[in-house]
C-alpha cells in the first residue's frame, strides 16, 4: 500500500505466518497455534480458513481441508454426536467435544464455493451437510428451535477442576447466530441442489431461529444481549464479545438504527483500542492479567477478561458496517505494530493482558506466540471489512461495499473471481476519495455492485454493473457530492444509480461513539487472596537429613492396573509407586516419593515434573474423616482407611480436610525452577509440610497413598486425576473394566 511500507509487511508477514500454519498432521489442517495446539483443531480451522485461504486465492487448500474433516463425521445416527465434524483431529484420535465447529463447516463449505464456483465439491458433500442439519435436530435442537450444547463446547471453553471457568450452557447466543448462518447456508445448498425437503424443513426452522433469537436474547428495553440462556432457563446477561456475532447479523433486527443501540450496548465495556476484553472490566469476575501467580490460575482468566485478539475481527465488521472504520483502525494498528514490534515478529499471539505490568511499558501477550485465527481474522478484515470484497460465484456477483479508514491513502491489488481477474484501486486526492475496479482478465460473466456508504458525511452511493469490460470510478468529495464515471461501454440507468441520506438519528449516535479504556481496578476480586494460606517455597523445599523416620515403605514395580495414555509423554512407570518415606522434626513433616518414572515435558519447568498426580490420605484421628476421595479420583476407601486429612500432588500442593474445605495451597512460581517439587533424574517428589496443617502423624496412623495421571486441562494448576476408560486414546488411559475409578496404583501404610 503506497505510503504505508510498514502496512504492506504486516500483511505479507501475516500470510507467510498463517500459511506456515496448514499442515499435513493424517490430514490437511490448519494447527490452532504454535506451541501449544499443534493439531488440526475443528473449530479454528473454520474460523480461519477465509483468512487463511480464500482471501488469498489458495482454493485447494480450502477443499482438502474441508474435505479431510468430512470424512470424520460421525455418520451412526445413533451416537449423541450423530452429525458433527471433529474439533481436534490427531495422530491417534478425533474429539467431538463442541457444538460450535460443525455449524462452521457448514458455513464455510458454502464460502468455498462462492468464492472458487467449484459446485462438484458442494454435490459431493451434500450428504455431510445434510447429516450435520439432521444430528443437530435429532440430538441438541430444543423446542424453540434453539441449539443446546454442554458448558464447555463453545469457544469459551476452558475447564479447572471445579469444572468450566466461563459455563455458557445450554444455550450460548453465538452458537444462535452460527446454527442461524448453519441452516442458512443448508437451504441455499439444497436449493442449489433441487433437495425440496431438506430446503423446505429449513424454510420452516429460519425464522423460527430469528424470531427466538430474539423473543429470548434480547432486552428491548435496556438494548441489551444475553450472552446465554442457562439451563434452567435464567438469562446470563455478562457482557462478552459474543454478542458482537449477534450484532453483526442484521436479520436480527428492525433496521440499523435499533442494531446500532444494541452493538454500543454490547461494546461500550468491552472494545479497546488494542483489542476486545473476554468479559467487561466492570463484571465481578474481571482478570487483566493472564498468568499471575498465586492469586489463580492461568485459566481462570483464559476466558474472563484478558484480550482475544482474533475477537478484533468480528469487532471491526460491526465498527465498519456503522462507518466506524477510523475507530476499527486503532485495534488493527494494535494488531499491526504487534506483527512487526512484538512478541514472535511476524506474527499474532493468541492472547493480551489488558493492563501493563509493573516497571512495563507494553501489556504482555500471551498463550500461543503465533495464533492461526489471530492472524486470519487480521487478513480477512482487509478484503471484507475495509475493502469490502465480496465474491459469490453461485450467483455470478462481486459486491463491493467499501469501509476505508483516513490511515489508508492508497491501496491496489488484484480481485480474483473464478477464471477472472480485477484490479481494485482506492486513493484519496485532496478532498476526493476514489475508488476504481478494473477488469485486468475477464473470462466469465459478472454483475458487480458497487455500495459506497459514509455515515458521518450522510452520504450513501449504490449502482449495479452488467459488463464485464468496464472500468468503473466512483468519486465523492468532502462536501457530500458523489459522482460516477464509467467508459462508454457501460449503460447505467438512473434506477440503478442513486445518492441519498443516510438516517440522521443513526449518524449522530454512531459520532458519538467511544471506546472503553478501564482504569486499573486494585480492589478487583481476583486479587483478593486465597480465604487459606500458601505455603511458601523455602517451606515446602526445607530439608533435614537427620529428621526422625516415622514410615518408610516400598512397593511392587510394575503393578498398575491401566495402560498409559498413548501420548508420548504419558511415559510407562510415571504413575507406578516405588518407595514412600515419611519423617518429622519439630516443625515440620517431610515427605520423599518414588516412581519408576518421572516426566518433564517443559510446559511448567518451575513443577520440575508433570502428568503424574498423587494424593496422600491421612487417618489420625478417630472423629471426622471420610472414605471417598476427591479430584476425579472416584476412588473409595474401605471405612477402616477412611482419612481426615488429604494431601494432593500435581501442579501444586493442596492440603484439604475430610470435607474437602482447603487447608492450605503451594503454589509454584517460575523462581521455583531452581529447586521444583519433582526431580526426574531421582524420579522423586519431594516436600515439607507445616506439623500444625496435618496434625499429629505417627507409627500408628493409617496413610494410603493413590497414584494416576494428571489432567490440568491445558491450563495449569494442580489439576486432577485424569479420567481413564475402557479403550486407551492419546489423552486417556484404558483398560477400565467394571471399576470406575482413575487410580493407576495404590500403596496402603503400614
Amino acid at each position: 500500500m503506497q505510503g504505508n511500507p510498514n502496512l504492506n509487511k504486516a500483511i505479507l508477514w501475516a500470510a507467510a505466518s498463517l500459511d506456515a500454519l496448514i499442515t499435513v498432521q493424517e490430514v490437511k489442517g490448519i494447527f490452532a497455534g504454535l506451541p501449544w495446539f499443534n493439531n488440526n483443531w475443528g473449530r479454528d480451522t473454520f474460523i480461519s480458513l477465509i483468512g487463511s485461504t480464500f482471501c488469498l486465492n489458495n482454493f485447494q487448500d480450502a477443499k482438502e481441508i474441508l474435505e479431510a474433516f468430512a470424512a470424520f463425521q460421525i455418520k451412526d445416527s445413533l451416537n449423541e454426536y450423530y452429525g458433527r465434524v471433529p474439533n481436534r483431529i490427531t495422530l491417534k484420535e478425533s474429539i467431538y467435544n463442541t457444538t460450535d465447529g460443525t455449524p462452521l463447516f457448514v458455513i464455510q463449505c458454502l464460502n468455498y464455493a462462492r468464492n472458487s464456483g467449484d459446485t462438484n465439491f458442494i454435490k459431493k458433500n451434500y450428504p455431510v451437510i445434510k447429516n450435520a442439519l439432521l444430528g443437530a435436530l435429532k440430538y441438541y435442537v430444543d423446542k424453540d428451535c434453539l441449539l443446546t450444547h454442554k458448558d464447555a463446547e463453545t469457544w469459551m471453553d476452558a475447564v479447572g477442576p471445579e469444572g468450566p471457568w466461563s459455563p455458557r450452557g445450554n444455550r450460548a447466543v453465538d452458537i444462535q447466530v452460527l446454527w442461524l448462518g448453519q441452516v442458512q447456508a443448508t437451504a441455499t445448498i439444497a436449493a442449489l441442489l433441487n433437495d425440496t425437503t431438506i430446503s423446505a424443513l429449513c424454510s420452516r426452522l429460519e425464522p423460527k431461529i430469528v424470531n427466538n433469537i430474539k423473543n429470548k436474547f434480547f432486552d428491548t428495553l435496556a438494548y441489551k444481549i444475553a450472552d446465554r440462556i442457562t439451563t434452567e432457563g435464567k438469562l446470563d446477561f455478562s457482557e462478552r464479545p459474543n454478542s458482537l456475532f449477534a450484532t453483526a447479523e442484521s436479520t436480527l433486527f428492525k433496521n440499523e438504527f435499533e442494531r446500532f443501540k444494541y452493538f454500543s450496548n454490547s461494546a461500550k465495556n468491552i472494545l479497546l483500542s488494542q483489542g476486545v476484553l473476554s468479559l467487561s472490566y466492570k463484571d465481578k469476575n474481571f482478570h487483566p492479567y493472564h498468568e499471575y501467580p498465586p492469586f489463580y490460575p492461568k485459566d481462570a482468566a483464559y476466558h474472563n477478561g484478558i484480550i482475544w485478539q482474533w475477537n478484533t475481527g468480528i469487532a471491526v465488521d460491526n465498527l465498519c458496517s456503522f462507518g466506524l472504520q477510523d475507530t476499527a483502525w486503532k485495534l488493527t494498528q494494535t494488531l499491526t505494530n504487534q506483527i512487526l514490534n512484538q512478541g514472535a515478529v511476524g506474527s499474532i499471539a493468541e492472547l493480551m493482558e489488558v493492563y501493563p505490568r509493573t516497571n512495563s511499558n507494553y501489556t504482555k501477550l500471551s498463550g500461543c506466540f503465533s495464533q492461526a485465527w489471530s492472524l486470519a481474522e487480521y487478513i480477512r478484515s482487509f478484503r471484507e471489512a475495509y475493502f469490502g470484497i465480496t465474491t459469490d460465484a453461485l450467483s455470478n456477483t462481486i459486491a463491493v461495499t467499501p469501509h476505508i479508514p483516513s490511515g489508508i491513502n492508497y491501496a491496489k491489488f488484484i480481485v480474483n473471481y473464478k477464471d477472472s481477474k480485477f484490479l481494485y484501486e482506492y486513493q484519496t486526492t485532496g478532498d476526493k476519495i476514489i475508488f476504481k475496479f478494473t477488469p485486468a482478465r475477464v473470462n466469465s460473466s459478472v454483475k458487480v455492485y458497487f455500495k459506497y456508504t459514509d455515515v458521518k458525511q450522510t452520504i450513501a452511493l449504490n449502482f449495479c454493473m452488467d459488463s464485464t469490460a468496464a472500468i468503473i470510478t466512483a468519486i465523492t468529495d468532502k462536501s457530500g457530492l458523489a459522482r460516477l464515471l464509467f467508459n462508454k461501454t457501460v449503460q447505467i440507468s438512473k434506477t440503478n444509480m442513486k445518492q441519498q441520506l443516510t438516517d440522521k438519528k443513526l449518524t449522530s449516535s454512531v459520532n458519538n461513539f467511544l471506546l472503553a479504556h478501564p482504569v486499573y481496578n486494585k480492589n478487583l476480586k481476583c486479587f483478593a487472596g486465597k480465604a487459606y494460606p500458601l505455603i511458601p517455597f523455602a517451606t515446602i523445599k526445607h530439608s533435614n537429613p537427620n529428621a526422625k523416620v516415622i514410615y518408610d515403605k516400598a512397593d511392587l514395580p510394575f503393578d498398575e492396573k491401566y495402560t498409559y495414555p498413548q501420548n508420548s509423554n504419558f511415559r510407562a512407570g510415571i504413575s507406578d509407586i516405588l518407595n514412600f518415606n515419611l519423617s518429622e522434626d519439630g516443625n515440620l513433616y517431610y515427605f520423599t516419593i518414588l516412581l519408576r518414572d518421572l516426566v518433564n515435558p517443559g510446559w511448567h519447568p518451575e513443577y520440575g515434573f508433570q502428568l503424574t498426580y498423587l494424593a496422600i490420605l491421612i487417618r489420625n484421628s478417630n472423629s471426622n474423616f471420610c472414605n471417598t476421595v476427591n479430584k476425579n479420583s472416584n476412588y473409595i476407601l474401605s471405612d477402616s482407611l477412611s482419612y481426615n486429612k488429604a494431601i494432593f500432588i500435581g501442579g501444586g500442593i493442596e492440603v484439604s480436610n475430610y470435607d474437602g474445605k482447603i487447608i492450605a495451597q503451594y503454589i509454584p512460581a517460575q523462581t521455583d525452577i531452581t529447586n521444583p517439587l519433582g526431580n526426574i533424574s531421582e524420579k522423586s517428589l519431594r516436600f515439607a509440610i507445616p506439623k500444625r496443617l496435618l496434625g499429629k502423624i505417627n507409627n500408628k496412623c493409617k496413610i494410603t497413598l493413590l497414584s494416576g495421571t494428571q489432567d490440568d486441562n491445558g491450563g495449569a494448576g494442580l489439576g486432577i486425576f485424569r479420567n481413564v476408560t475402557m479403550q486407551v486414546s492419546e489423552w486417556s488411559g484404558g483398560g477400565k473394566t467394571n471399576s470406575n475409578d482413575n487410580i493407576y496404583d495404590e500403596l496402603f501404610i503400614p
